[in-house]
């Protein structure tokens, strides 16, 4: 049954669903404008002089400017007391302040922290203690620690230790490849020179695999679940493992390296096309297709599932401000996506 409700700007009374109490509070669209124009006159509690503000601000607005509001919480509030993270003295300061992430350092003394090379190398390399503990121990943020090691050129260790990566050919490293040419990625950031691989995708028993053969190879890597930002969203699962050693290996290959030395039988040529597939593939009815904008990427693909006894085909659609898109799709019906699942075995989309 319909609610009567009443205007907030003219005052008339009108008819909403109960679903919609709390949302519809104008009879019309004039009304809601009409209302937001409306400038209401407000003392402020500071100095007492008459400001104006908008209608809907009349119960938020307190003050007639910032200073105002500042001013009043300079005389209304009780400093509290903290304790100097330098010096470790007590000192007293607003609460404000401190809501402002303030109040951690006595003075700018305390604050500037002068961290030697010799003692934050000591911490980090001979006694591996982790960016977090030294920050515990020179009274600092994690922050300042990655720009200190950065400042004295002091280089990261790997995740949970520095890790001999094995970078001989492998099915293990073939199914990698594949999946960065994919979905996965190898960088670095530039502020702490921090090189890594990674990869996000929605799909839960990919994120696994991909962990398991990072580790086969000597790579240490972490995974974390990133929650939806909205309710309809899927959650995105992350993994990320840190190495200079593979991000320098991965960075001198091309195309021609990777089929000539590391795609040498069929069992690597399996695993490749297993991890680009599970990455950029799509599984319909009667065909096999893999999407990518890189063609030279495409055609390495098509002729590694030419040697195992696929017919392939390769076309590219091109739309407006964008990059062309080419579509690589294993020919032959229904009998042949059988086929392709069988022997390429993947672990999703099958």
């Amino acid at each position: 049954m319909p609610v009567t409700v009443k205007c907030l700007n003219c005052r008339k009374e009108f008819q909403v669903p109960p679903s919609k109490i709390e949302k519809r509070r104008f009879c019309s669209k004039r009304c809601f404008y009409e209302f937001r124009r409306k400038r209401v006159n407000k003392i402020c509690q500071n100095c007492g002089k008459e400001f104006e503000v908008w209608q809907s601000r009349r119960d938020k607005a307190k003050f007639c400017s910032h200073e105002c509001r500042l001013d009043y919480d300079r005389k209304t509030s009780v400093k509290i007391k903290r304790i100097c993270q330098g010096c470790g003295k007590e000192f007293y300061i607003f609460p404000y302040r401190v809501k402002r992430g303030e109040g951690k350092f006595c003075s700018k003394k305390c604050a500037s922290v002068n961290i030697s090379q010799d003692l934050l190398f000591t911490a980090y390399w001979d006694l591996e203690l982790s960016v977090r503990d030294c920050a515990k121990i020179f009274r600092c943020s994690a922050t300042t620690i990655r720009q200190y090691l950065k400042k004295y050129h002091i280089p990261l260790r790997e995740l949970g230790g520095v890790a001999d990566v094995n970078l001989k050919p492998s099915k293990e490293l073939a199914y990698i490849l594949g999946v960065i040419f994919g979905d996965g990625y190898v960088g670095h950031t530039k502020k702490y020179g921090d090189r890594f691989i990674q990869l996000k995708v929605i799909d839960k028993q990919f994120a696994d695999e991909f962990v398991v053969n990072l580790r086969r190879i000597g790579l240490k890597p972490y995974m974390k679940t990133i929650k939806p930002k909205k309710p309809n969203w899927k959650k995105i699962y992350y993994v990320r493992a840190r190495s200079k050693q593979f991000y320098e290996w991965y960075k001198s290959l091309d195309l021609k390296t990777i089929e000539t030395e590391y795609l040498i039988n069929d069992d690597f040529r399996k695993e490749f096309i297993r991890g680009f597939y599970e990455s950029e593939g799509h599984r319909a009815h009667s065909n096999i297709q893999m999407y990518n904008t890189n063609l030279k990427l495409l055609k390495l693909i098509k002729a590694q599932l030419e040697k195992l006894g696929f017919k392939v085909s390769i076309k590219t659609y091109t739309r407006r401000n964008r990059k062309p898109e080419h579509v690589l799709t294993v020919l032959g019906g229904k009998k042949e996506v059988l086929r392709f699942i069988q022997i390429i075995n993947p672990i999703t989309k099958n």
